[in-house]
Parts: structure tokens; sequence; C-alpha cells
């Protein structure tokens, strides 16, 4: 019985400690370079913004692009840096005012049809917001197609 005790908080423990936050980049060398290196393991090539973020275009789409303040319709799959996806829809609209401020920056760099990855810090993602399953502190990855706008 003492064994089985012990297994269940070891696996608690293990559990607890796998979805801990700050688990989820090497706290030693912060969110830009866990961005980058993230990137480098996946083969991208990804452009900063003066903002902290990146972006990495596969597909720059059409050469008219959105504003910060256009309506647009994409669709998105958003995950962790440790490939576990928390968010998609295909085939959405919505305002760039009304989303998280990674994406009325970062969807702008592409034009109708584009394709790309988002890496979003959490200062401009949720922002410490955590229901729905939502991670803190946690970089933010998005794959992104512009469908319109």
């Amino acid at each position: 019985m003492k064994a089985v005790k012990l297994l269940s908080l070891f696996l608690l423990v293990g559990f607890w400690s796998s979805c801990n936050d700050e688990e989820l980049y090497d706290s030693e060398i912060g969110y830009d370079q866990s961005m980058k290196n993230y990137m480098d393991a996946k083969g991208w090539i990804g452009l900063p913004t003066v903002d902290g973020m990146y972006y990495v275009i596969e597909e720059p789409g059409g050469t008219a692009k959105p504003t910060s303040t256009s309506d647009v319709r994409v669709n998105y799959k958003g995950y962790y840096t440790d490939d576990v996806v928390f968010d998609s829809n295909d085939d959405i609209e919505f305002n760039l005012q009304n989303v998280i401020e990674g994406w009325t920056i970062g969807i702008p760099k592409f034009g109708i049809g584009g394709k790309g990855h988002l890496l979003i810090p959490p200062n401009l993602g949720y922002k410490g917001y955590t229901g729905g399953g939502v991670r803190d502190k946690s970089i933010l990855i998005f794959d992104i197609e512009l469908l319109d706008f």
C-alpha cells in the first residue's frame, strides 16, 4: 500500500512538473533565445518584430495586407513549445483589435493566401490569463493561414 501511495505521489509530481509553465522554456536564456532555439529546431527562419515576437513566412500571399484594425478570416492552430495544441479553428473571422496583441502585430505580415507561423512571448499573448487550459508565462506558437480580409 505504501508503494502505491509513493508511486501515485511520484506520478502526480511528474504530471505537475510537466505542466509547470517555467519548464516550457529555459529561464537561463529567456523567451527570446527560447523562440530562436525552437525555430532552429524546426528549420524555420523567423523575422523579429520590435515588440519581441517572431514571424515565419512560408507563403507571403498577395501584396495587399490587412492593418491592425482589419476584419480577417483565417485558419489557425495554436500550440506551445512542447507542441501541445491548445486551440485551432478553420475559416474563422474576427477583427484584429479584438485578439491577443501578437496576432494584431503578426497577421498583418501576411497577404491573402499567406501562410506561416507566429512565435509570441507571454507579454503579447494571454498576459496572465489561465482559463480554458491556457498556460501562463508560455511562448505561444500559431500556424496561420490568412484566407481573406
